[in-house]
């Protein structure tokens, strides 16, 4: 009688494990096939953190592990058969893996502005090294106008209008999602009038001061500078484009101007091209 025996000793351990460099947390884990060999286990640690933990025991010769930490993560492979596993084979170096921020950054933008100047500012995001701010003007396309590790951005220049703004927090492993959009209602206060007219000379009769109108104006400030006394003061508003002034009782030497104002604000002034010269029709009664 014969007898036979079947001797199977345990596997040789895999002769290499490939991983790699960098990661935003897909991490492709690939190992030579073992002789022998029915299954192997795979493990990981985050280099200096954790310990070693199972991640995979199956019969494939790769895994794709979703490490959800930042940290420098090492892997080992050991092959396995009925009679044993085989020692472990440790990869030589480690996957650096960044975890793209989860949050958004709070933005914070005015909700109308009236001199086209203003700042968009948002808070810091936790493993973030770089913030992409996004305009859109009226509605439109999004553009890039900021990109780095700062947490503000001062706006100037800007025409009546419609700006929303949009920022995200991205590290080398990838970016957050958008922040919910910030709109600033841009309304400039309206230009000052091109031409202002009063006349050179009075004598004795009520006289106008006109302008010429000014897109956006809801209203107009006369403004009078007495020479004669050193004064100035505002005479006259009206949404008119001429204001009628009294005829004077002495003699003086004004000068007039005329700003153009909306809820926005007022322009500047323009003064009328020449001074006026008074003179009252006779004593004064």
């Amino acid at each position: 009688m014969v007898a036979s025996t079947t001797v199977l000793f345990p596997p040789p351990t895999p002769a290499s494990i490939t991983i790699p460099a960098t990661s935003s947390g897909t991490v492709v884990v690939s190992w030579a096939a073992s002789a022998t060999a029915t299954s192997y286990t795979l493990q990981h640690a985050d280099y200096g953190v954790t310990g070693w933990s199972n991640v995979y025991s199956g019969s494939a010769t790769s895994y794709t592990q979703h490490e959800t930490v930042t940290g420098a993560w090492i892997y080992q492979v050991q092959a396995c058969n009925a009679s044993g596993c085989s020692a472990f084979l440790v990869s030589s170096g480690g996957t650096l893996v960044t975890i793209p921020p989860a949050s958004t950054p709070s933005l914070s933008v005015p909700a109308s502005n009236h001199s086209g100047s203003y700042a968009v500012s948002w808070g810091s995001v936790g493993g973030a090294t770089s913030y992409p701010l996004q305009e859109q003007v009226n509605g439109g396309g999004w553009s890039t106008i900021q990109s780095s590790s700062a947490t503000s951005l001062a706006i100037g220049g800007k025409g009546n209008g419609s700006y929303g703004y949009r920022v995200q927090a991205c590290n080398v492993g990838g970016c957050g999602p958008w922040s919910a959009t910030g709109t600033v209602a841009v309304t400039l206060p309206p230009a000052p009038p091109s031409t202002v007219t009063a006349p050179s000379y009075v004598h004795g009769v009520t006289y106008y001061v006109t302008w010429s109108a000014s897109a956006g104006a809801t209203s107009y400030n006369v403004q009078k500078t007495n020479y004669s006394l050193g004064t100035t003061t505002i005479v006259a508003t009206t949404s008119a484009t001429s204001a009628t002034m009294p005829g004077p009782r002495s003699s003086e030497s004004l000068l007039y101007a005329v700003q153009a104002c909306s809820a926005a604000g007022c322009s500047a002034f323009t003064n009328a091209g020449n001074g006026t010269q008074t003179d009252p029709p006779g004593p004064i009664q």
